[in-house]
């Protein structure tokens, strides 16, 4: 973003420059802003929603989200003229702009009901706009089953299954909260 700010997002999506992204690395760092960037905000949401907030508009990351978990609030901020705007969910569902097909149903995520996620993850990946993304992002070269997994369908995602030791951590974790 700047030499004198080194943030540590919880987790950035980019697209990478030759497709039209707008950060790149130099040497062994990133420079420049990624598209989109969550923020996982428990102790720190002064922090998140403020000077974050601020460099990430300043720096200009296109989508910032803050999932305040502690509050059950997801805030999907979305960068027009400069200025960040609050992201309304359209029929329950945030939908990114950047990132067409990434798909949000915050009922879904609070209540942990990751086959409720997975469908939506399904249903996003099965729309036109979502089609167009993954071909513009395509390597021009052909790809083989084997050099992208063989077996695995892209853009499909697995659930964990209601018993996976996973899940069964998760919900003993949650049910201290």
């Amino acid at each position: 973003m700047s030499a004198d700010s080194a943030p540590q997002p919880d987790l950035a999506l980019k697209i990478l420059p030759e497709f039209g992204g707008q950060s790149t690395l130099e040497g062994e760092y990133a420079a420049g802003a990624p598209e989109l960037i969550v923020e996982v905000s428990h102790t720190t949401s002064t922090w998140d929603t403020g000077a974050k907030l601020r460099l990430y508009e300043r720096s200009g990351v296109q989508e910032y989200i803050i999932v305040q978990p502690g509050k059950r609030k997801l805030s999907w901020n979305v960068l027009r003229k400069g200025k960040y705007r609050d992201l309304e969910p359209v029929e329950g569902l945030f939908r990114s702009g950047v990132f067409p097909g990434l798909w949000l149903n915050p009922t879904q995520l609070w209540n942990c009901d990751y086959s409720g996620m997975a469908a939506t993850i399904q249903q996003a990946a099965a729309t036109p706009e979502h089609a167009a993304f993954v071909e513009r992002l395509a390597p021009r070269e052909a790809i083989t089953p084997r050099s992208r997994g063989a077996g695995r369908i892209p853009g499909t995602i697995t659930p964990p299954s209601d018993n996976s030791p996973e899940l069964a951590s998760y919900r003993r974790s949650r049910a201290d909260d």
